[in-house]
């Protein structure tokens, strides 16, 4: 099969707009991309929920959300309803567990697990 010629000749220009398209684009991806704040790894380490009576030194970080959580539940007026999600292995069960010690005795802590 032959290709007509009364429209080949559109192939070039038409490759040639379709390769200037794409490296703008790809300019423009390098750009946001150096624009992107690197993912940093998780310092945390992996394991068992981390306990006030064991490990209070290894328990760092996570200050802001510490410090939201005491300030809201003791500033509140009435008491509000927090859920603490997030991804698997992130340290949720062991800011629970931390919660008391943060509080103070005014506050009874109650979890529960979901997992099944």
């Amino acid at each position: 099969m032959r290709e007509s010629p009364h429209w080949n000749h559109y192939y070039i220009p038409v490759i040639k707009q379709w390769l200037t398209a794409t490296k703008d684009k790809q300019q423009e991806l390098a750009e946001q991309m150096r624009q992107l704040e690197p993912i940093t790894p998780n310092v945390y380490l992996a394991g068992n929920p981390l306990s006030p009576h064991k490990n209070q030194t290894v328990f760092f970080g996570r200050e802001d959300l510490r410090d939201t959580i005491t300030t809201k539940l003791l500033t509140a007026q009435e008491l509000p309803f927090f859920l603490i999600r997030g991804q698997r292995r992130v340290g949720k069960t062991s800011l629970l567990n931390f919660l008391p010690d943060l509080l103070g005795s005014r506050f009874l802590v109650i979890t529960q697990d979901l997992q099944l």
